[in-house]
């Protein structure tokens, strides 16, 4: 295992870690630090579960980390995590006073895995909010064998984006639209939205 110093970990853990929703706070117990998930500049929530030990020496040592396609879905026994496959994403806006904003997101689970729903996380950066949705999975056959691939599992979630303090404008937002290396197919959700007022009650900074 790799060994990190003090200083490279918390350049890490400061990198704007997602809005995540969930996802929990880093975690310190027993000489571990876990880190639920951590953006990268290309992908939200790039990097999910990351553990740390603390050695003796003062220094960090990472035990585990998962990353979106970072494990291949097409061999048997492997486990992971991968951006889930999005149908259609519609915006719901509640005009009560401050303004809530979700996103209605549908799609499908492969069931030519043993698969269930992961992480929802999200970023705001210059007017523009980029959500990902991922699914843990583990192959326990060859799913390009299995009779599953005429099959899907439908779901739906709603996403609660963080629009209390934002300024009055045109916001736009991205979900599943990333690269996903892991070569499963995806189709994302994107399109945009306004706030007519500032959604901040007043006295608020």
């Amino acid at each position: 295992m790799r060994i990190m110093n003090i200083l490279f970990l918390l350049s890490i853990a400061l990198l704007p870690i997602n809005l995540a929703f969930g996802a929990d706070p880093p975690f310190y117990k027993d000489g571990l630090l876990t880190i639920p998930s951590v953006n990268t500049a290309e992908q939200v929530g790039k990097y999910q579960d990351a553990t740390f030990r603390l050695t003796e020496q003062g220094l960090w040592q990472l035990l585990s980390v998962k990353a979106i396609g970072g494990a291949d879905p097409n061999v048997i026994g492997t486990s992971g995590i991968a951006l889930l496959l999005i149908d259609m994403v519609e915006v719901v806006k509640v005009d009560s006073f401050p303004v809530q904003v979700f996103l209605r997101v549908s799609g499908a689970l492969s069931p030519c895995f043993n698969s269930s729903l992961g992480q929802i996380n999200q970023r705001l950066e210059h007017n523009r909010f980029d959500i990902t949705i991922t699914f843990n999975f583990f192959v326990d056959h060859d799913p390009l064998l299995s009779p599953c691939l005429a099959y899907s599992v439908a779901f739906a979630k709603t996403i609660p984006l963080a629009v209390y303090g934002l300024s009055s404008g045109v916001y736009s937002y991205s979900v599943n639209n990333g690269a996903n290396p892991s070569g499963m197919s995806i189709i994302g959700g994107a399109g945009t939205f306004e706030l007519t007022t500032d959604n901040k009650l007043p006295g608020d900074y």
